[in-house]
C-alpha cells in the first residue's frame, strides 16, 4: 500500500502524548488521557516487513508541530525521528520559555534556541509501549555555532533541565 495519508481533527482516548515525551520534566505533569489531534499527515509505504512514513506533519494542540520520518516493523517495533516545535502561547512551550527566561544566561540561551529551532525526538519500542524521548545528543549539536563544541558543563546544564 503507498499513498498520503491524513488525519484531521480528532481525539485519540487512552493516550496522553505530552506526559508520554521523556526528557521534558515540564511535559509530565500533562494531565488527562487523551491527546487531541489537529493535524496528521504522511507519505505511507506499507510492505510485509515494515510501514514507513515520510513527510510526517503533524500538530497536536497540547505540544506543538512535527515533521520527521520513521518505520514500523511488521513486529510493531518502532523507529521515529522527528523534530518538535513547541508551541510558545501555551502548554509545553510556554512552560519551557518560562524557565528559559529564569535561567538566563548561556543555558537559557540553548535552551531557547532549541525551542525556537525545534526538539529532536526519537520514538522507539513498539507500537503496544512506546518510548518517545528527546535526542538530547542532536539537541546539543544543533545548539552549537558551526564547527565549534559545547563546552562540557552547557550539556550537564541542559541533561539537568531536561530530566537526565
Amino acid at each position: 500500500i503507498v499513498g498520503r495519508v491524513e488525519i484531521d481533527n480528532t481525539q485519540l482516548d487512552g493516550f496522553n502524548l505530552a506526559s508520554k515525551i521523556q526528557g521534558i520534566n515540564p511535559l509530565s505533569s500533562s494531565k488527562g488521557n487523551a491527546t487531541a489531534i489537529r493535524l496528521v499527515k504522511a507519505d505511507v509505504n506499507s510492505t510485509v516487513p515494515s510501514t514507513d512514513l515520510t513527510n510526517i506533519n503533524a500538530d497536536i494542540p497540547s505540544i506543538g508541530t512535527a515533521t520527521g520520518s520513521g518505520s514500523v516493523s511488521a513486529a510493531g517495533a518502532l523507529d521515529f525521528h522527528l523534530l518538535a516545535k513547541l508551541s510558545a502561547s501555551g502548554g509545553a512551550g510556554a512552560v519551557i520559555s518560562g524557565a528559559a527566561n529564569a535561567l538566563g544566561g548561556l543555558a537559557g540561551s540553548l535552551l531557547h534556541t532549541s525551542v525556537s529551532n525545534g526538539i529532536p525526538l526519537t520514538i522507539t519500542g513498539t507500537t503496544a509501549n512506546p518510548s518517545i524521548r528527546v535526542d538530547l545528543g542532536a539537541m546539543l549539536k544543533g545548539s552549537g555555532k558551526s564547527g565549534t563544541q559545547q563546552k562540557p558543563n552547557v550539556g550537564g546544564a541542559v541533561k539537568g533541565l531536561l530530566g537526565h
